[in-house]
């Protein structure tokens, strides 16, 4: 029997909103899909019929909203949420729930992989959405890299030899490693910058991963720049309260600024800034 809801609705495919649909029974066959550009509409969000997957209604589970972004909402993430409110949290989704959640929140949730160097779900999901544009068409067969890798057995940090198994995964493994490689070759091109909190780099780039470039080049505040006008900061753990204070100065200059609570990173708004 498919789900109670009828219809799905979020801001974007990524590996959160994608792995929490898949936990909660999510179909093409039965279920309609809603892209919306910020949050979704109230009469959406007040539907016990629509899975409404981080695009607002913070703190209301009981209808459906699984969202982590609102100042005092939950920081559970949405796929935390959907396993909770949704499976009873059954053990047998727990390692994906803690990798996926591990992965959203920049390590501040979930377990850390035990091999930090292997290929995981998180780079077969980010190989698939770099060759393949259309949002809904992301969403969906993004659902089926999930279940595939969910039946093949094994951890989702680690998928080494599972494209034996599934030999259309290759094409994303290589647009993943493409694109690892471009990023890498940009590291000379961050710019520093001071903070108050220590040093800072800023990139400006379309690849994903920036943040994590800037890390391991030693950052303690991240700037990430898309050509198409959006940002994002990141900071070390530890200065989170400092991340928070500068999220609420930038709403005073322009609502919209913001991330998922008590995580170490704020984006600008949706629509870019």
């Amino acid at each position: 029997m498919p789900p109670a809801f009828k219809s799905i609705v979020i801001r974007k495919p990524d590996l959160d909103t994608i792995a929490a649909a898949f936990l909660a029974g999510a179909t093409r066959a039965f279920h309609d899909l809603l892209i919306v550009p910020g949050q979704a509409p109230a009469k959406l969000l007040n539907d016990p019929a629509v899975l409404a997957l981080e695009c607002g209604g913070a703190g209301r589970a009981d209808l459906l909203n699984f969202d982590h972004h609102a100042a005092g909402g939950p920081e559970a993430t949405a796929v935390e949420q959907a396993w909770a409110h949704l499976t009873g949290r059954a053990p047998d989704f727990e390692p994906l729930v803690f990798y996926v959640a591990w992965v959203d929140s920049g390590g501040q949730r979930g377990l850390a992989p035990t091999d930090h160097g292997a290929f995981g779900l998180s780079g077969l999901l980010s190989g698939f959405l770099m060759v393949t544009s259309d949002p809904v068409e992301r969403f969906w067969r993004g659902q089926d890299l999930v279940r595939e890798s969910f039946a093949a057995g094994l951890p989702p940090w680690n998928l080494a030899g599972a494209q034996v198994l599934f030999p259309h995964w290759r094409s994303y493994i290589e647009a993943h490693e493409k694109a690892r490689r471009a990023l890498t070759a940009l590291a000379g091109q961050a710019r520093p910058f001071p903070s108050a909190v220590g040093p800072g780099l800023a990139l400006s780039t379309e690849l994903y991963g920036v943040h994590g470039l800037l890390r391991g080049l030693g950052a303690i505040v991240r700037l990430a720049h898309h050509p198409a006008g959006r940002f994002s900061v990141s900071v070390a753990p530890e200065h989170r309260l400092w991340l928070s204070a500068l999220a609420t100065r930038l709403n005073g200059l322009e609502p919209g600024w913001g991330g998922p609570a008590g995580a170490a990173i704020i984006s600008s708004p949706f629509t870019g800034t």
